[in-house]
């Protein structure tokens, strides 16, 4: 049932340093650190081992129960007002070389979960109001977002319209760099939020499951209800994928509505499309809607929200009934890096 991928290799800046003797095996921060929890601990084991070799072990709270495989959480509904601290946690204690912090460059979380619920802080270093800034996972109503804050800035990449709490197996991997955050779910990019996130330093710790510093009261927990199999992290270099190079994905369309091929859609109902990242471009001259059996065209006021990277057409007359329309959203139509969508087109029939 497991599938791993392949296990991080250590850059070479970072594997010299350790090679040298007489070293503690910490390279120079800045060349590239891992942290590699494989969570295949067994029953009972209060330690989970930290594979990189960098010694960044985690603490297993009595709450998370290990099977040799993957690392379970129970189940504590929001509403429940209970704190557990750290028996409901797995608990990385903060690198006093900074190797687990993202600083101002390139930093790299991949993990594979599962869970059937719509809530929780599936990772996260630091909180709301944490001095040095926050990296934080949820899946508020089944959504996962991948966000890295400081003072200097925010930015957050989100699995948009994809619904992640269908209690499947999904490979994640989010990618912070100084101008963006990236995030892939089973090796397709979902989100991408441009920005500058500053220098990202604070000294708690990293922590699986939920908050660390909560009552559920005044501050709630979010705790985590489901199973991870591993988590990484990378520091500098590209992640393992090239995430810290120069920006050459295109943007795509992950969702629409109406959806492809539909029957019966409304009539009087707006067209939208949902983009993989922040896009630019979005006009009239860029989200076209024609009657596909003539080519005529139907206008409307088009408008875009960064927020939810959706495009909307708003059609100025009410669509004839029973008939097929055909969408198309040109090549004008790009990312902050000038990468273009490749041209797309989806075909929908109005209901009566």
């Amino acid at each position: 049932m497991r599938r791993k991928l392949a296990t991080f290799v250590v850059t070479a800046a970072a594997a010299m340093v350790m090679a040298v003797p007489g070293t503690s095996g910490v390279a120079a921060v800045g060349s590239g650190y891992v942290l590699d929890l494989e969570f295949n601990e067994p029953a009972g084991a209060l330690k989970a081992v930290d594979t990189s070799g960098m010694g960044h072990d985690g603490d297993i709270g009595s709450h998370v129960v290990m099977n040799g495989a993957y690392a379970d959480w129970d189940r504590h509904p929001p509403g429940e007002g209970v704190p557990y601290g750290l028996d409901h946690l797995i608990t990385v204690p903060d690198a006093a070389d900074g190797s687990l912090d993202p600083g101002t460059g390139d930093f790299t979380v991949e993990f594979r979960f599962k869970t059937k619920e719509k809530f929780g802080n599936i990772l996260q270093k630091g909180q709301a109001r944490t001095v040095g800034g926050q990296v934080k996972f949820q899946i508020p109503r089944g959504k996962l977002s991948c966000m890295f804050r400081t003072p200097e800035g925010i930015a957050t990449a989100t699995s948009g319209a994809t619904l992640l709490n269908d209690d499947q197996w999904h490979d994640v991997r989010c990618v912070r760099t100084s101008t963006s955050v990236t995030l892939d779910v089973d090796g397709v990019q979902v989100g991408r939020k441009n920005g500058f996130t500053g220098n990202l330093d604070n000294k708690k710790p990293w922590t699986f499951g939920g908050k660390h510093e909560c009552d559920n009261l005044t501050v709630t927990c979010d705790y985590f209800a489901g199973e991870i199999d591993y988590v990484k992290m990378t520091k500098g270099g590209d992640g393992g994928g090239g995430g810290g190079g120069a920006d050459t994905t295109a943007p795509t369309v992950t969702s629409m509505t109406p959806a492809a091929d539909a029957v019966g859609a409304p009539r009087s109902g707006d067209v939208t499309a949902t983009f993989s990242e922040e896009v630019t471009g979005v006009s009239d001259a860029t989200v076209i809607l024609r009657k596909t059996s003539t080519g005529s065209r139907f206008g409307g006021a088009v408008t875009y929200d960064s927020t939810t990277q959706t495009a909307t057409l708003n059609p100025n007359v009410t669509l004839p009934s029973s008939t097929e329309f055909n969408v198309t959203l040109t090549n004008g139509i790009h990312d902050a890096a000038g990468n273009a969508l490749a041209p797309t087109t989806w075909s929908f029939t109005t209901g009566n």
